[in-house]
């Protein structure tokens, strides 16, 4: 059964399941327990919050969904040493200017697996596109496609985030 995994979301699947995502600057993490047949995908908007304050999406913020994949992790029997880590998207969705959301919430996704000492064993990031990724739970295969963005950077704005 396909899941698809939406803007602050957290999916579990199992054997037979593929789950899905659209990203352009949100980042997407992928833990893939093989010897159970299950694995687990989130779908973050931003790196973190900036305003502490009670809601009910907490998958939104890379931090607090990394703290609920760890909770499931537990509740699925998947012991995080044991999975396969895969990281996806961060793309240039979107004119950004120095903000680059992306970039950032590849950095925090990042860093939050290097606390937890996990080891990323494929990493898709970046770019100016945005993407489709499906992972196939039946054989553990990743499917990633790049799209162009409708609009490109503009010139100006590219050299100036690259310090020229």
């Amino acid at each position: 059964m396909r899941r698809w995994v939406g803007i602050g979301e957290i999916q579990a699947g199992q054997r037979g399941d593929v789950l899905a995502a659209v990203l352009g600057s949100c980042v997407s993490t992928i833990l893939w327990h093989a010897p159970s047949g299950k694995a687990l995908m989130n779908h973050v908007l931003l790196p973190q919050r900036l305003v502490k304050r009670n809601d009910d999406e907490p998958g939104r913020y890379a931090d607090e969904s990394w703290q609920m994949m760890q909770r499931l992790l537990a509740r699925e029997g998947m012991p995080l040493q044991e999975c396969t880590c895969y990281v996806v998207g961060g793309g240039y969705g979107f004119e950004q200017g120095p903000q680059d959301v992306g970039g950032r919430n590849v950095a925090q996704v990042m860093a939050l697996l290097q606390q937890a000492r996990v080891q990323v064993d494929s990493c898709d990031v970046g770019g100016n596109w945005y993407r489709t990724v499906q992972f196939n739970l039946a054989d553990g295969t990743l499917r990633i496609r790049r799209h162009k963005t409708a609009r490109p950077r503009k010139p100006e704005l590219a050299r100036r985030q690259q310090g020229a």
